[in-house]
């Protein structure tokens, strides 16, 4: 994951072992997000979630990343 603290909404997510970018997420969440500050995922993979500058943490469901 790459994220910006100085453009909003800015925030990518790369596989970097064929550093390929994935041009549809976050998607319709997009204005959510804001200032994204910290990511993590779970174990399994299949969660993600994300800090904002808001104090506030989103989570994602991506079950097509799942182990």
């Amino acid at each position: 994951m790459f994220s910006s603290k100085w453009k909003k909404n800015a925030l990518r997510m790369v596989h970097l072992n064929s550093m390929t970018a994935f041009q549809n997420f976050p998607g319709a969440a997009v204005g959510v997000l804001k200032y994204p500050l910290c990511v993590d995922f779970s174990y399994s993979g299949e969660y993600v979630c994300f800090g904002s500058d808001e104090g506030k943490v989103h989570l994602w469901h991506m079950p097509h990343f799942r182990k």
